[in-house]
C-alpha cells in the first residue's frame, strides 16, 4: 500500500468516492497515522468527506481524550474494541466511550481469516449486551458464509475484512502503475499504450505526487501535473499489451 502511494489523504479521498457511490463509509486505522496526520484535522476532513465513523483497534478510551473531543465536535462515531480477555468492568469502561457500534473481537490475536470460530465471540457478545444499547458487531476471523450466519445469530453485525481482500486477490486481477510522468501528454501516451479494452483493463485512475486520486481525465486538466497512471488488468492479453512499460503494484 505504501509503495502504491497510500496515505491518510488518499484514504479520505476513497471515503469521498464511497459516499458518492451511495454507501456508508467507516474508516479502520491504527492510531498513529491519525495522530501524525492531526487529530482535529483528520476529524474535520472525514466529516467533510462524508465518513461516519472510525474504528481504532489500538486506541484505548483512557488515551483518547483529544479524539473524543474531535469526534464529538464533528459528529464522527468512534468505535472501540472489546475482546474475549476484557473483564466486565473493562467492557463497561470501553462502551461508555464508544458510539456507533461496539466492535467485538471474536478471538485474541491479529486479524485474518480463520477456518473455525470458537465460542468466545458469542460469550463476549452476551457479556457486552448488559453494558450498552449500542449494536454489537463481531469481527476478526470471519471467513465463510457459514461463519457469518452463525455470528449473525447472536450479534447485530458481522465484520468481514481479510476474507473479502482474499476474494479480490484470488480473482486474478493485477494492478499496475506506470512510472511517474511529467505532463498530461506523457500520461495520455501511457494510457494509449495499454490498448485499453473494457474486457482487459478496469479501474483506470491517476495519482499525483500530492497523492490525490481521481480519474485520468481530471488530471489531464492540470497543466504539467506529475501523475502516475494506474490500471487494473484482468486478462493475459491486456497484460501482454502493456508488459515492459508498467510496474505491478
Amino acid at each position: 500500500a505504501l509503495r502504491a502511494g497510500t496515505t491518510p489523504e488518499t484514504v479520505l479521498e476513497v471515503v469521498e468516492q464511497v459516499v458518492a457511490a451511495g454507501a456508508t463509509a467507516v474508516v479502520m486505522s491504527y492510531w498513529n497515522p491519525i495522530e501524525r496526520y492531526g487529530v482535529e484535522r483528520f476529524a474535520t476532513r472525514l466529516e467533510a468527506a462524508g465518513g461516519l465513523g472510525v474504528i481504532t483497534p489500538d486506541l484505548t478510551p483512557e488515551e483518547a481524550g483529544d479524539w473524543i473531543t474531535a469526534t464529538d465536535a464533528h459528529g464522527i462515531e468512534r468505535i472501540f474494541l472489546v475482546a474475549p480477555s476484557s473483564t466486565d468492568a473493562r467492557i463497561a469502561k470501553v462502551v461508555e466511550s464508544t458510539s456507533g457500534f461496539v466492535y467485538a473481537a471474536s478471538t485474541m490475536g491479529v486479524t485474518g481469516a480463520r477456518t473455525t470460530l470458537g465460542s468466545a465471540a458469542g460469550e463476549l457478545v452476551a457479556r457486552t449486551r448488559p453494558a450498552t444499547d449500542l449494536p454489537i458487531c463481531v469481527g476478526v476471523g470471519v471467513s465463510t458464509g457459514e461463519q457469518a450466519a452463525t455470528v449473525a445469530s447472536y450479534a447485530d453485525g458481522v465484520i468481514v475484512g481479510s476474507a473479502f481482500v482474499k476474494r479480490v486477490l484470488d480473482a486474478g486481477a493485477q494492478t499496475l502503475m506506470f512510472p511517474f510522468v511529467q505532463n498530461a501528454q506523457e500520461a495520455q501516451s501511457a494510457v494509449a499504450a495499454c490498448k485499453y479494452t473494457p474486457e482487459g483493463v478496469r479501474g483506470m485512475a491517476a495519482m499525483s505526487r500530492a497523492s490525490r486520486f481521481g480519474t485520468v481525465k481530471d488530471h489531464f486538466k492540470v497543466a504539467n501535473a506529475s501523475v502516475s497512471v494506474i490500471v487494473q488488468v484482468e486478462t493475459p492479453q491486456a497484460m501482454a499489451n502493456i508488459e515492459g512499460i508498467a510496474t505491478v503494484v
